[in-house]
């Protein structure tokens, strides 16, 4: 039942919304050198109201660090976030996808892999962006709102239309 509502979806979207991860990608990232500590990476984090700091060398992605990584890596193994450095809690295997795939294949990796986010990078492996599961759902809802209005303000007109004729047609005496 899953493969067959994603197939919808996939249909569904491909019709009349198949766009690239470059459209709706997050493009104003933060970004740190490993070099930083995970302090750093709370208060960039905090200040800009984002969930992960990509961690770069030069214009390539090297790490990420989310804030799940600095509780489980730094807190709850009692280490001073003040002291250690973002290259010993950050995740080096990343996931990297190409700006020009479609949002519906970059929804399969995530599922595939069982992640949140994809970094973006160009074919140079320059980082571009960030893909999220909420910049995915963002995406569907507008679509869903969009069709959901187009799809039921007609609906909504015709049962007007037939409570005003069912109305006319008690008034008139029509109905025996």
């Amino acid at each position: 039942m899953y493969k067959s509502a994603l197939k919808f979806l996939e249909n569904f979207i491909e019709i009349k919304e198949n766009k690239l991860v470059k459209e709706i990608m997050s493009k104003n990232l933060s970004t740190l050198d490993k070099e930083k500590t995970p302090l750093d990476a709370m208060k960039l984090m905090s200040k800009n109201h984002f969930s992960s700091i990509i961690i770069k060398k030069g214009r390539k992605p090297i790490g990420i660090v989310t804030e799940k990584d600095i509780i489980s890596r730094v807190f709850l193994k009692n280490k001073d976030p003040e002291k250690i450095k973002l290259k010993s809690i950050m995740t080096t295997k990343l996931e990297t996808i190409s700006p020009e795939i479609t949002i519906i294949e970059a929804s399969y990796i995530m599922k595939e892999k069982k992640i949140k986010k994809l970094i973006v990078v160009n074919k140079n492996g320059n980082l571009v962006g960030l893909l999220t599961q909420t910049d995915i759902v963002g995406n569907l809802k507008q679509i869903y709102s969009r069709y959901n209005k187009i799809l039921w303000d007609p609906l909504f007109y015709l049962i007007v239309l037939i409570i005003i004729s069912l109305v006319f047609f008690f008034r008139s005496g029509n109905c025996g």
